[in-house]
């Protein structure tokens, strides 16, 4: 049989074998690649052709109920069916969007420097008293030829989040990436002066707006069966104890938690999600009061002899969600210079909070 016979037939066994596993699939049937290979793959076929036939099952098996059977062979991804759309409008997947929440000059703003250095458009969220800042900021991304916007709100009110992943999907129609930055992080609180007020808003900002959001992420990503990327930003608290704290370890505790069980609720939609735990990270409001010497001190405990600065976190945050990570999900990383690897011989004390 000529090489243009043995092509044609190996495509058509290829198209069989899309058939049948999907009739497999849609009737809740577990059948093996190896099973219906043997059907679909006589023993004539060459090795190198088998395998691209299997290779075409197991893509087959990934395909999603709200996906059409396309054909692969020109590696073009498979087209979505416009039904998961209620407008029936398809986003342009070459742009790529993220929303970072808490841009406050410090962590927030790399990250979103850091992202739109990776040719991301953003959605940057903020407070109202940075409105100015953020500004200036999105006029300088711009100018490199992002699309930038702000939106303002207070995440202690819960119609905050709800704004922010509207005015993401009204201007952009998808979301691919989002950053869970914002926190608020009062200071040292001794547990008996910790008011019922005061758990409700450090818990309402760090744990139910993060959960907010991924929960309407989730949603979008799901309705275009687009998959993305969520990083939540955790603390080294979550894992190390430090006096006055408790209420802010709780809720990076439950940030870390958070993070392992999405990861298994979600991971089926193609949507990862990992966290990122500084340890120190200068930025004005963490050396705000201190003493230059007390700075310095800290970063002598440090293995690497510095503290960690905002372009550190960045970099990390960008490379979890790049497809060089597309096999990492559920975990949480600690990027503190190797600080809590000498924290049992050098215990955090109260002012390096």
């Amino acid at each position: 049989m000529g090489d243009i016979s043995i092509n044609r037939a190996t495509r058509r066994l290829t198209d069989i074998g899309y058939l049948a596993v999907r009739h497999l699939s849609c009737k809740g049937v577990t059948e093996s690649i190896k099973d219906i290979s043997f059907i679909v793959t006589p023993r004539w076929l060459a090795p190198r052709r088998r395998c691209g036939i299997l290779r075409s099952l197991w893509r087959a098996l990934r395909i999603r109920p709200n996906e059409v059977l396309v054909n692969h062979r020109d590696g073009t991804r498979p087209e979505r069916n416009p039904a998961a759309s209620p407008s029936g409008a398809r986003p342009p997947a070459a742009v790529r969007v993220a929303v970072v929440t808490g841009v406050d000059g410090g962590i927030g703003e790399a990250v979103a420097l850091r992202l739109a250095a990776e040719r991301f458009h953003l959605v940057l969220h903020h407070l109202e008293t940075m409105s100015e800042q953020i500004r200036q900021l999105c006029d300088g991304i711009g100018t490199g030829g992002n699309t930038c916007i702000a939106v303002d709100g207070d995440f202690v009110d819960p119609v905050a989040a709800q704004q922010l992943m509207a005015r993401a999907m009204e201007h952009f129609g998808r979301v691919d990436v989002l950053v869970n930055n914002a926190a608020w992080s009062p200071g040292r609180v001794a547990v008996e002066d910790c008011s019922s007020e005061f758990i409700d808003r450090v818990w309402a900002v760090n744990v139910r707006a993060p959960l907010l959001l991924i929960g309407m992420f989730a949603k979008q990503a799901r309705a275009w069966s687009a998959g993305g990327s969520v990083i939540n930003i955790s603390s080294i608290h979550a894992r190390h104890s430090v006096s006055g704290c408790a209420a802010y370890a709780a809720s990076k505790g439950a940030i870390d938690a958070m993070t392992r069980q999405l990861a298994v609720e979600l991971g089926p939609a193609g949507i990862r999600i990992n966290a990122v735990a500084p340890g120190f990270v200068e930025v004005p409001r963490t050396v705000q009061g201190r003493a230059p010497a007390d700075v310095l001190r800290m970063a002598t405990r440090t293995p690497l002899k510095r503290n960690g600065e905002p372009e550190d976190i960045a970099a990390l945050v960008a490379f979890l969600c790049s497809p060089e990570a597309r096999h990492i999900t559920g975990q949480s990383y600690v990027i503190d210079g190797g600080t809590s690897c000498v924290l049992p011989t050098h215990p955090l004390e109260a002012e390096d909070a």
